[in-house]
């Protein structure tokens, strides 16, 4: 026989029981059995509230993974590539969701036409020359988060290919979204004779310049004429850079890049003597201050 607390805990769930019971019946609609409900929470056991929170769930994930990694700041970058044996391969840092333009001037500036290119790794980059007649540039776009791999590019009256290696890389702090390649060579669009950059005389402060930036510790100054669009002194040596030919003094050392820009090297003088894409012959004071 049962004992008094036994016996009243009992009938409290039989009670507890019971009523829960006539809740569910009440809630059913009239005509729906019981095995409709079993199928019902067999095919969706989740309620609407778990439903919706669990789409939340997912969609943040998809976010999550599908988040582009921006990298901290791009730079546009002019580089020399020789055709001689044993040189160097140019490398182009890329990064995820992000296209690079990759563009070909001859040792005058002058555009050299792209005729043909075959990539290491198409699934992983994807390069395209742009099929506008005879252009210099390619694009490039990385497939991958991270990869390396070469393309090698076929120049117009040129036998030799230029090589250059591509690498993506998703955590890199700068990475290049407009690239100059300067080939040591005179393409079919070459400058006149007169025009032609020393060649093999190009620096790292040089390309530096090229690039619109700073030489080391230089300092800055100030041109009375707009064709010289920078200008710096180191000490006893100047750099200038803008679209201009430098008549004198004879530059040290002369390279060009994309549209008409020049940076030369040369002794530091305060006047220069340049010729404008005007024709026009003109005296430039160089300033310390502005």
């Amino acid at each position: 026989m049962l004992n008094k607390p036994v016996f009243f805990l009992a009938l409290l769930c039989l009670g507890q029981a019971e009523v829960q019971a006539r809740e569910a019946t009440a809630d059913k609609p009239a005509g729906v059995s019981e095995d409709f409900e079993f199928a019902v929470d067999a095919m969706m056991p989740l309620t609407p509230a778990e439903i919706r929170r669990l789409r939340g769930l997912v969609e943040g994930k998809q976010e999550a993974i599908n988040e582009v990694i921006a990298p901290r700041a791009t730079t546009l970058k002019s580089i020399p590539v020789s055709l001689q044996p044993g040189a160097v391969t140019p490398s182009i840092h890329l990064v995820p969701n992000h296209a690079v333009a990759l563009e070909i001037l001859d040792v005058t500036g002058a555009p050299w036409p792209i005729t043909s290119h075959i990539v290491g790794d198409s699934a992983r980059f994807a390069v395209l020359v742009p099929d506008v007649g005879d252009t210099n540039v390619v694009t490039i776009s990385p497939q991958t988060v991270f990869g390396r791999t070469n393309v090698l590019i076929t120049l117009a009256k040129n036998s030799t290919p230029v090589a250059v290696t591509l690498k993506a890389d998703a955590e890199i702090e700068h990475y290049h979204d407009r690239v100059t390649l300067i080939v040591d060579g005179r393409g079919p669009n070459a400058a006149p004779p007169s025009l032609v950059t020393l060649p093999g005389r190009e620096s790292a402060e040089l390309l530096s310049v090229l690039d619109g930036v700073q030489p080391g510790a230089a300092t800055r100054l100030w041109p009375s004429e707009a064709r010289i669009r920078e200008a710096w002194r180191d000490d006893d040596t100047l750099w200038l850079r803008g679209d201009f030919l430098l008549i004198s003094p004879a530059p040290y050392a002369r390279i060009s890049g994309a549209g008409n820009i020049s940076a030369y090297q040369l002794a530091y003088t305060p006047v220069v003597l340049i010729y404008t894409p005007d024709g026009e012959t003109k005296q430039v004071q160089l300033e310390e201050d502005q």
